[in-house]
């Protein structure tokens, strides 16, 4: 039975949408415990002996990075985590060779923006001499972690997103790649911007006010031309 080792990129301790989105990649996948793997990579380091997760990885017949987007790229937890696993192939005769499958997701509602993380995923599956299945770049992912277990699946507003996840999941089972020309899928909510960018901005100010952060800090523009 095929074996599935998924990487949560994510540096939070807990309540990250990269967790809650392998947990849901796992149920829907039907996959029991003997036949996944979890590798954490926020507590990794550059000292750190990664060896049996990385053994376990390599026996899997597909990889799953699911991960945050850090501005415009991978968090430096999993690009160390991924250099370590990198070397640790080179010291070994791997069995077989797995297929990489990505999915980042970024706060912003700008799916697009996830492109560039994407890409590097798929040039690390390229040096790796792994096959690459394509990725999901999901928008608007905070909003998303909200609503997912209060908003039904087939509401208008987050339709595209779950269009994308059925997808990525059918591609796993099949072994195939994202069926676009560039092996990518990038979406957000059917939500309106301006409203996203009102939301937030509102959410800011009880967190500023939490840290003790008034208006006028807050609106602040110490480095703004004259």
């Amino acid at each position: 039975m095929t074996k599935v080792g998924f990487i949560n990129g994510s540096p939070r301790a807990s309540g990250s949408l990269s967790r809650m989105m392998i947990e849901t990649f796992i149920q829907e996948l039907q996959l029991i415990p003997e036949n996944y793997t979890i590798c954490d990579t926020r507590k990794q380091s550059s000292k750190a002996d990664c060896s049996i997760e990385y053994a376990s990885l390599l026996a899997c017949d597909i990889i799953v990075v699911v991960t945050p987007l850090y501005v415009d790229s991978l968090p430096s937890t999993l690009l160390q985590f991924l250099y370590g696993l990198e070397e640790y192939q080179a010291t070994i005769s791997p069995i077989q060779s797995p297929v990489l499958y990505s999915f980042v997701n970024c706060g912003f509602i700008d799916g697009f923006q996830n492109c560039i993380a994407l890409n590097i995923l798929e040039h690390y599956a390229e040096r790796m001499n792994w096959s690459y299945g394509g990725g999901v770049g999901l928008g608007s992912g905070e909003m998303f972690k909200g609503m997912k277990n209060t908003i039904p699946k087939e509401a208008k507003m987050l339709k595209p997103l779950y269009d994308a996840i059925d997808t990525f999941i059918t591609c796993i089972v099949t072994k195939a790649s994202i069926p676009t020309s560039n092996k990518q899928i990038l979406v957000n909510q059917d939500f309106s911007q301006s409203l996203f960018l009102l939301a937030g901005s509102f959410g800011w100010f009880p967190q500023a006010f939490a840290n003790k952060v008034g208006p006028i800090r807050l609106f602040s523009k110490p480095y703004k031309l004259k």
